[in-house]
């Protein structure tokens, strides 16, 4: 994103500047790893990277640009030393472009300022040989930062003028073109950073929309809006990224207050486009939760749709500017034990149509304890067998199937399944001390003796799921508040209950990025596991019932209530023992400043006592008799 680039990017400056392709529609594209061989025929663009203009400046020919270097040489060499060090600050100036609120200054303001300047003589010759190379692009910028769709858009970057060893140069000293190949991969991946933030907004045709109608609305025609071009346009490998976690927060009153570690860990550079959250045991304070999400997650993301049955919950976060592209979300719960009156084994379940690719999320608390492998079993049979879903978002020809799970093209099932590791406690706990010590932990070993992964081999359970490589400590049990196994009379063994498994029809449509368990979170006596996931897009017809743009407002309005207050009431924060040693010198020297002040105080009433205007003589005993108190 363009907000992630520096103002100040540490790369080489030289006369050509950044390498960018123009396809044929006029569009930036990213440079090849081979660009530097093949410049001859490319488009070099010359820039300085600002990222409040969210702009890039027009493009120049290379042949032009080298002409312009070897003049600027020769003149180097005749010029005398005064009009050479004018002309270099000139060159290497950093403000390429002169905004005054986000407007490009104007041709017949350039022309102005060189008629101005025309009696600079030979030096003013050559700025203008400059600007006829570098020409300054003269498109107004719109109220959003962005520049008219005909002209190229602008970005400004800032840069620092470095020789080949790292070592800042003049710019009254610089050289002309970059002289390796090293300095040139720089600037391509400068530009590819700069065209990551690069956003224009596509034209849209009179045309088009006279032909917009529900016959050409369709995947094969540009007028749907879950159509190909639309896909495209977000989507440009139709590939987008979801992010699953399950979590038995062991009914805890309130939600923890801090969640990076669980939806912005360190390993994930870049937000998923969806975020998917099933708890079980779940807390009561459910809207807190959400709240906790949302404030985590912040603008960029929305809640979607939530549902829950008794102590399960799952719930569905989405990038804000992806909610037009859903059908309207189906939800479908069934409780394993359907005589009790708090649920706390069953399932709960949501449904929806991106694009025109079908979704089914699940998450499920199995039967516990070990040993009752049938159990769990049984209870996945009748989760599959009866979540009525899809109602009326019709999917595709396998509806009317038994598995619900064989009904979506992508399917995302996780929860606590309870299934556990058939050893015994202290041959688990060696392994685990043994696995962790090493410098690459392999905790396949282990999981030989999981029971889901060998019901799965032997086809009884999940039929067609895949699961991401565990390379994590077994998720349960522990100590609340510990990272330290169940030090309880029972002594469970450790297991993986917490799993996220998926399906898809077609081959390699999902594929696991990352799957981990976030261990920082202690408030449970399971440990939360969390996956990322690259799911295969395909176009859609409209001819669904669409969410059009639903969301939790309220949800939504309070988590960014809350982050406005937070960051006024404490921008920094200090750990917990700094504090504490504030706040004690704090007293101490408001202590000490009030006994000097009630002292100084007390000598003065003194001394005006000392100097008769007491007539009865004893304010001045009892003013001494408290100074010595205070001594």
């Amino acid at each position: 994103m363009a907000d992630d680039v520096d103002s100040d990017v540490d790369i080489v400056m030289n006369d050509l500047s950044i390498d960018m392709l123009l396809d044929s529609s006029g569009r930036l594209s990213s440079v090849p790893a081979n660009g530097c061989k093949e410049r001859s025929d490319r488009l070099a663009t010359r820039a300085v990277c600002d990222t409040k203009t969210h702009s890039v400046v027009s493009a120049v020919s290379i042949q032009d640009a080298n002409a312009f270097v070897e003049r600027r040489k020769e003149q180097r060499v005749n010029a005398e030393q005064m009009e050479l060090a004018s002309f270099s600050e000139d060159l290497f100036s950093d403000e390429v472009l002169e905004d005054d609120e986000d407007v490009i200054v104007s041709p017949e303001t350039r022309r102005r300022k060189k008629r101005a300047e025309d009696d600079i003589g030979d030096d003013g010759a050559r700025r203008n040989d400059m600007e006829r190379h570098f020409p300054r692009t003269s498109t107004p910028v719109n109220g959003k930062g962005m520049a008219s769709p005909k002209r190229l858009p602008t970005v400004t970057i800032q840069t620092k003028t470095k020789s080949s060893n790292g070592s800042v140069i003049n710019r009254s000293d610089a050289n002309g073109a970059l002289s390796t190949t090293a300095e040139v991969d720089r600037f391509a991946k400068a530009a590819r950073t700069v065209l990551n933030g690069v956003h224009v907004i596509n034209v849209l045709h009179a045309t088009d929309a006279r032909k917009r109608s529900f016959l050409v609305g369709s995947m094969k025609h540009g007028g749907a809006l879950l159509g190909a071009d639309e896909l495209h346009k977000h989507f440009p490998n139709k590939k987008m990224k979801v992010f699953v976690v399950t979590y038995n927060m062991c009914e805890v009153k309130e939600p923890p207050s801090q969640l990076d570690g669980l939806l912005l860990p360190d390993e994930v550079e870049h937000l998923a486009d969806m975020y998917v959250l099933g708890t079980q045991e779940s807390t009561a304070a459910r809207r807190e939760w959400e709240i906790s999400i949302q404030e985590t997650l912040g603008p960029s993301h929305v809640l979607f749709h939530s549902a829950s049955l008794g102590l399960l919950h799952l719930v569905i976060f989405l990038r804000r500017d992806l909610i037009w592209f859903c059908s309207v979300p189906e939800e479908a719960v069934i409780a394993t034990r359907p005589g009790t009156i708090v649920k706390t084994k069953g399932a709960v379940a949501i449904s929806f149509t991106f694009f025109g690719t079908s979704f089914l999320f699940i998450t499920s608390h199995f039967t516990s304890d070990e040993g009752r492998i049938k159990e769990r079993i049984s209870d996945y049979q009748k989760i599959t067998e009866g979540l009525n879903l899809p109602k009326r978002v019709a999917v595709n020809r396998y509806s009317s199937l038994q598995d619900v799970t064989a009904r979506f093209d992508c399917v995302f099932w996780c929860g606590d399944l309870n299934f556990r590791i058939t050893r015994s406690r202290q041959s688990v706990e060696k392994m685990v001390e043994s696995i962790v010590s090493r410098s690459n932990p392999n905790f396949e070993d282990l999981l030989t003796g999981d029971e889901l992964k060998k019901e799965m081999d032997s086809g009884t359970i999940f039929v067609g799921f895949q699961e991401g490589k565990i390379g994590f400590q077994p998720t349960y049990k522990y100590d609340v508040g510990t990272d330290t196994f169940d030090s309880s009379v029972k002594g469970r063994i450790p297991s993986y209950t917490d799993r996220v498994l998926f399906r898809c029809k077609r081959k390699n449509a999902i594929v696991c990025r990352h799957y981990d368990s976030a261990r920082e979170l202690r408030a449970s006596d399971h440990k939360p596991v969390y996956g990322m996931y690259e799911v295969h897009l395909r176009p859609g017809k409209d001819n669904i019932p669409l969410a059009a743009g639903l969301f939790n407002r309220d949800i939504f309005l309070e988590a960014m209530r809350r982050r406005t207050q937070s960051h006024g009431a404490a921008i920094l924060h200090f750990p917990a023992s700094l504090l504490n040693e504030m706040s004690v010198r704090e007293e101490s020297v408001s202590q000490s400043e009030s006994e000097s002040q009630k002292s100084k105080q007390l000598k003065q009433s003194s001394k005006s006592g000392s100097l008769g205007n007491n007539k009865s003589g004893s304010y001045p005993q009892k003013a001494a008799s408290s100074v010595c108190s205070i001594q």
